[in-house]
């Protein structure tokens, strides 16, 4: 017979460090998140609502549920508890009706570590030792214990749990602005996009190619609670085949960075976007170095952020991997990189090129050809 929790509790991420206009406002984001995929994936659910700081959802959840919210932008962890007043005969008197289940598996080591508001006369110390003289027989272990019970008191109830499932923590999807995310089927752009809607923004995804990142987008939706636009330009490969065409040379990689760079800019006026979102990362490829980062910069009136630029090939991999947007790669070597892609480009040259290969007038076209 398992356990009878009361709620499940939802902790966020950094929030406690915001005034409390802020906090409140941050918190109300995630919650309207959270149950937009309750009723996304139809979970039954009776309430959702913020008790004293804290998250509760209320109803019969399973643990796959309590996964699938922990899985949240801004969510530090959830966890099943039980509830009750903020008193010790109330907090001894629930523990015991559980303490059976608790003993049909004996951990070796355990400790209780307790929290509570300064309003409340009783102290943490003397929650802890009430919660483990039900343990009398069990070793304390206050660093590596095999059962770590805690307790969150404030003035009007205490929340008794032991299980954490941890989330991705950062602020809550939405409440940061939008920002436009260049994304491909690769590896390190997903998770670019990623990310930032870790960090708070509401991503609009870009994508140039003709297989769109269909399974990419639903796992970033899944983390941010909310439905996340898709466009795609899958004739974007015609610019830069006419571009090489016209002896684009070793600078078409900078080129073909500048359009997406500009495309995204237009797609960013439209929807009222505030930033440009890349996967690059310093050095990865010819086009990823400094001087033609610096370079492709004058492409963007708005900010590029690049939350890859300091990672490695391997680091990005593993978080690829966590996430579950490497399934998703499918990548192939480009066609239209030249043998020898130039590693720097000064403004002059660059310029110089742009009137080369007609750039403004390609760009002008493509834009006719498509529905941003």
């Amino acid at each position: 017979m398992g356990i009878n929790y009361d709620v499940l509790i939802v902790h966020y991420s950094e929030l406690f460090l915001k005034k409390t206009y802020v906090k409140k406002n941050f918190r109300d984001i995630l919650t309207s998140n959270i149950a937009n995929k309750l009723n996304r994936k139809n979970i039954d659910f009776e309430k959702i609502r913020v008790e004293s700081d804290i998250i509760c959802i209320y109803g019969n959840l399973k643990k796959d549920d309590a996964i699938y919210i922990a899985n949240t932008f801004g969510v530090s962890f959830v966890s099943f508890a039980l509830k009750c007043k903020s008193n010790i005969s109330s907090i001894k008197e629930r523990f015991n009706k559980v303490k059976d289940e608790f003993f049909a598996k004996l951990p070796k080591t355990f400790c209780v570590r307790a929290k509570k508001d300064k309003q409340l006369k009783v102290s943490h110390k003397t929650i802890e030792i009430e919660i483990a003289s039900f343990f009398d027989d069990i070793k304390v272990d206050l660093k590596n214990a095999d059962l770590k019970i805690f307790v969150d008191s404030n003035v009007y109830n205490t929340f008794i749990y032991w299980e954490k499932i941890n989330g991705p923590g950062g602020l809550p999807y939405g409440s940061q602005g939008k920002v436009v995310a260049l994304v491909s089927t690769g590896i390190d752009s997903p998770v670019s996009a990623w990310l930032m809607g870790r960090r708070g923004c509401e991503l609009i995804i870009l994508h140039l190619g003709e297989s769109e990142p269909v399974k990419i987008n639903e796992i970033l939706m899944n983390y941010a609670g909310r439905k996340i636009k898709l466009i795609n330009i899958p004739n974007y490969s015609q610019l830069i085949k006419r571009m090489r065409d016209r002896n684009a040379g070793k600078y078409l990689c900078i080129l073909c960075k500048s359009a997406m760079y500009m495309l995204a800019n237009i797609v960013a006026e439209k929807y009222s976007a505030k930033a440009i979102v890349t996967g690059e990362n310093l050095g990865q490829v010819a086009s990823q170095t400094l001087d033609n980062l610096r370079v492709l910069d004058r492409s963007s009136e708005l900010p590029v952020l690049r939350p890859l630029i300091g990672l490695n090939k391997e680091e990005i991999i593993r978080l690829a991997v966590k996430l579950g947007t490497f399934n998703y790669e499918t990548n192939k070597k480009c066609e239209f990189v030249p043998h020898k892609p130039a590693t720097i480009i000064s403004f002059d040259i660059y310029n110089e090129l742009l009137r080369k290969v007609n750039f403004n007038e390609e760009m002008k076209n493509l834009l006719e050809e498509v529905n941003i």
